[in-house]
């Protein structure tokens, strides 16, 4: 369902505006840079491997930024909050949100009066009786009569769309209230300064929409799923860049730019700090300063339609991926950036509310919403879904006999990430995107170091908060806080093994090269033997995703040695043979299993 609401909070990606206030630009936050020097690769790159580009609402963990001095143009969260601390768990559900319009809101401020006249037109003409299928004795439709409704609003192109107006008409029939309901269509359309919104036809009941027409937010950002997605892209790169979905040397996010009418320009920009590019749709100015040759700042005036790599934030032969970010948001969200601009000439000055996370209903964030999306769009840019699906399958293929998954994906990806000139992380990343849920056991990373590729059952890693990886220095600060945690590595029950918390047996762990290592049962059966882990990412007001929270997940060991140690307890069974033997003698069905808990609990059906 479609929540409309009209309260967002600005936390991946900002508007950007000239010096009368006006909207000129988005700001985008993307990933960290993109190197090909494994020592760099990290555990945590700087977003989920696998969003949910569908899901519009504010993430349970947000943090409030700290105000920054000279930035008024910039549409962002204000941190009044640091004049008294507050506890820890109210600084992460107190935020600041701007108030953005709705496109429902801006059309019948500018449009309710071209509507009712469409509709008076048609009952002075007859049309409406007819349209109806009865006859009444209005003479004119006012509020009482006329009553506009939900809108639902539907791509078009890249500047059109329709919107679906429901109406309700209380007509006069016989001295009585006759009701009737159905659809107003108008075709609504971005010029040169303002939305033009024109009636098209009044239709009974609901309108039918195509299946290729993209349903709309009410901030006219495209409702998409992840396969959706991809599939955009790959249309996108089909007219701009055909060559590119076969042959990954012809792949190149500034020429995939140009041939959209983007320029791009590599800039050390002072006035966002923590933000490697943006979009400019309008000539506007900004302040340089080169952070490494600590120079005068000056301005520099940016072209319209131009992406600015900011250069004190990430490199130039590192920013591909933040063009082809750009690229996505260039396609898919100009709509959603004219509408906020057409708001900001009312008033220049963005209103703030406070809100808390967590109470009533979720919170719906366009902003998140459309940098999940780029996100996406710019893995399938980078790896092209059609190719790349067939590119795991045959790189898997070629890795030959492995012990596991875990090892199979970690060297397809590694060839992969060699043949496409791409950083390992990414194309674990793709791979988890594109369903293979097992790549999440390849080319992990932990303190600085690859983590040897493992094996577990999908169905205890499906969520992508869970981790069975974490690196020494988080478990260390995880046991400060956590005394479940820190009993059962201080009695050596578990231990820290190559990017895992293992149990301390010489079944599970072993010392290799001056290392402790998994074993290879253990390596095969991490779910098994390894503690999980629940990350919680935040998101900052720069954008960039972070690490919030990090626990171990009590609740899954304990529901695990609950029936261990249950069955070890009546049997003469190690934990390995218990797994095994509990597995094969699992109920399959609901029958079997209610018989055996009453035979356990010495229930009787009596």
């Amino acid at each position: 369902m479609i929540e409309n609401n009209d309260v967002i909070h600005e936390d991946v990606e900002c508007f950007l505006r000239d010096e009368e206030g006006s909207i000129i630009a988005l700001i985008a936050n993307c990933d960290e840079e993109d190197q090909r020097t494994e020592s760099i690769e990290t555990l945590y790159p700087g977003q989920p491997e696998a969003e949910d580009a569908y899901d519009e609402t504010i993430p349970a963990v947000s943090e409030m930024s700290e105000g920054k001095t000279d930035i008024e143009r910039i549409v962002k969260i204000l941190s009044d909050s640091n004049q008294g601390e507050k506890p820890e768990e109210e600084k992460d559900r107190i935020i600041l949100v701007p108030q953005f319009i709705t496109a429902r809101e801006y059309i019948l401020k500018k449009y309710r009066l071209m509507m009712y006249s469409y509709m008076n037109s048609l009952l002075r003409s007859g049309k409406l009786s007819r349209k109806v299928g009865f006859r009444f004795q209005n003479k004119i439709l006012n509020r009482d009569s006329l009553k506009l409704g939900f809108m639902s609003f539907w791509r078009i192109d890249r500047t059109n769309f329709y919107t679906d107006v429901s109406i309700r008409l209380l007509m006069d029939v016989d001295h009585k209230k006759k009701e009737w309901r159905g659809t107003l269509v108008l075709w609504c359309s971005f010029d040169d300064d303002d939305l033009v919104c024109t009636a098209e036809e009044l239709v009974a009941g609901k309108t039918e929409r195509d299946d290729e027409m993209l349903p709309l937010s009410p901030y006219l950002v495209p409702y998409l799923r992840n396969r959706e997605v991809d599939q955009i892209v790959e249309k996108i790169l089909t007219r701009y860049l055909p060559e590119a979905i076969g042959d990954p040397k012809t792949r190149n996010a500034v020429r995939l730019a140009e041939r959209m009418g983007l320029r791009v320009m590599y800039l050390p920009v002072d006035d966002h700090k923590g933000i490697p590019s943006m979009l400019v749709w309008e000539m506007g100015e900004l302040r340089i300063c080169d952070k490494r040759r600590f120079g005068q700042s000056d301005m520099v005036v940016i072209p319209a339609n131009t992406i600015v790599v900011n250069t004190n934030e990430i490199r130039q032969e590192y920013a591909e991926y933040s063009i082809y970010h750009e690229c996505v948001h260039n396609s898919l969200h100009y709509m959603a950036y004219r509408l906020q601009k057409l708001a900001s000439n009312d008033d220049k000055h963005i209103k703030y509310k406070k809100v808390k996370l967590g109470e009533g209903k979720p919170l719906v964030n366009p902003v998140y919403f459309m940098e999940k999306q780029a996100n996406r769009g710019a893995y399938g840019f980078m790896m092209p879904e059609s190719t790349t699906r067939l590119m795991i399958r045959d790189e898997c293929k070629k890795a030959g006999d492995c012990r596991h998954a875990g090892e199979r994906y970690d060297i397809a990806g590694k060839r992969m990430a060699w043949e496409l000139m791409i950083p390992n992380f990414r194309v674990r990343a793709r791979m988890i995107q594109l369903g293979h849920i097992q790549a999440k056991g390849a080319m992990n990373y932990a303190d600085k170091r690859p983590v040897e590729p493992f094996a577990f059952n999908p169905e205890a890693w499906r969520d992508d908060q869970h981790t069975f990886v974490i690196d020494q220095a988080t478990t260390e600060y995880l046991m400060t806080c956590n005394k479940d945690l820190r009993n059962l590595l201080i009695s050596k029950r578990y231990i820290y093994a190559d990017g895992h918390v293992v149990r301390n047996t010489p079944r599970y762990v072993d010392m290799r090269d001056n290392r402790l290592l998994l074993t290879d049962w253990a390596n095969e059966h991490v779910d098994e033997c390894c503690l999980r882990f629940v990350r919680q990412y935040v998101q900052k007001s720069n954008g960039k995703y972070a690490y919030g929270r990090i626990y171990y997940d009590a609740d899954y060991i304990r529901q695990t040695q609950f029936y261990l140690e249950d069955m070890m307890e009546t049997e003469d069974l190690d934990e390995i043979d218990a797994k095994y033997k509990y597995r094969q003698e699992f109920p399959k069905t609901f029958r079997e299993a209610l018989n055996q808990l009453r035979k356990k609990k010495k229930i009787t059906m009596e």
